[in-house]
């Protein structure tokens, strides 16, 4: 079952202690596709992931990825107002899951604002009823992503490097929520 965009909020901004999670906007992705580098962006960013990402929702329309609560957002640094990477969804929860993704710019990392950017954004999805799990996968050799959903809840689905590209994580709904 796929959830559709009628099903879900328009997008708003997350924030935490120190960062602000925005949504993405039509110049953020056009901005991205034409090299620019608008002032408001880290030296570093965009990563390409970050332009990948661009190039998708360039391609798809979109529409979903930047109206809804499970689009892009960009993470913005509170204290210099800088974007500094992307976290968001693949596209639109399918059987209740949503597929996360996150990039930070090599110049933010090792600060903690993958993992905080994360909690926030998982705490938010599970705001949403319809939403039973969220998923994310890392390389093999992504350590310190594997490390930032680990602490962050998530639990490893796959043991085995030559059975899958990525290694799959998966954190289910609080009882609670």
């Amino acid at each position: 079952m796929q959830i559709s965009p009628g099903e879900l909020e328009p997008a708003t901004g997350v924030g935490t202690a120190r960062l602000i999670l925005r949504p993405m906007t039509a110049s953020d992705v056009e901005a991205m596709l034409a090299g620019a580098h608008p002032a408001e962006w880290a030296e570093d960013f965009p990563q390409p992931m970050d332009v990948d990402t661009a190039r998708m929702l360039e391609d798809g329309g979109g529409a979903f990825d930047i109206a809804t609560s499970f689009g892009r957002l960009a993470i913005v640094e509170r204290g210099t107002g800088l974007v500094v990477g992307t976290i968001g969804f693949e596209g639109p929860p399918i059987d209740r899951v949503g597929e996360l993704i996150c990039s930070v710019c090599p110049s933010r990392r090792n600060r903690g604002y993958a993992t905080e950017a994360t909690t926030a954004v998982v705490d938010f999805t599970f705001s949403f009823p319809q939403i039973t799990a969220v998923q994310a996968s890392t390389t093999w050799d992504g350590h310190a992503a594997q490390r930032v959903l680990v602490k962050c809840g998530f639990t490893p689905l796959d043991a085995d490097p030559d059975a899958t590209f990525e290694r799959g994580y998966r954190r289910e709904r609080p009882a609670t929520v």
